[in-house]
């Protein structure tokens, strides 16, 4: 099993949403309600995050993709005039919103961990292996090529994200 950076993203996503239910802070929409640059911004975000960088680096990461998105720092979070309070160094975050890196974090190093993945090389290994596989089980008829996988869209939530079972014994 192997997870991809924006399934990593979503779950920690819903995982940021809970988190915001408990401390009665408003929630981020569900993902599927998203803009493309916030769904953008936290893949990007997980894609370091799932290999262990610091909070601080996460938090960094998020901010540099929304900037190239065109938010700014605002006294509030509004998503028509791009602005979010918490584009700021990591250092000067509320104590929630440094709880939101930290989620982040252990929720995309725990879902590598789930998939016994430590490096994007492993990541990248399993994936091929796995889509292989795929196309071995009547999933598609050519050879595949690194970087050229028959990955398709996301699961609309983690739910769905169910290991596929083998269609017999021999392949477990």
């Amino acid at each position: 099993m192997s997870f991809t950076n924006e399934q990593i993203a979503q779950v920690a996503h819903n995982a940021t949403r809970a988190l915001q239910s408990q401390i009665d802070d408003t929630p981020l929409p569900p993902w599927p309600d998203l803009g493309a640059d916030l769904q953008e911004a936290a893949t990007a975000t997980a894609a370091i995050a799932r290999y262990g960088a610091p909070p601080a680096a996460v938090h960094d990461a998020w901010v540099r993709a929304m900037l190239q998105a065109g938010w700014t720092v605002g006294d509030v979070r509004d998503t028509g005039a791009k602005t979010d309070p918490a584009m700021v160094a990591f250092d000067s975050l509320t104590p929630t919103d440094q709880a939101r890196d930290y989620l982040i974090c252990g929720v995309s190093t725990a879902m590598n961990a789930a998939a016994n993945v430590r490096t994007r090389a492993e990541n990248d290994a399993l994936a091929l292996q796995e889509a292989e596989q795929l196309v071995s089980n009547g999933g598609g008829n050519r050879p595949l090529q690194p970087g050229s996988l028959p990955f398709g869209g996301m699961p609309p939530v983690f739910v769905e994200l169910q290991p596929q079972q083998p269609a017999t014994p021999e392949e477990a």
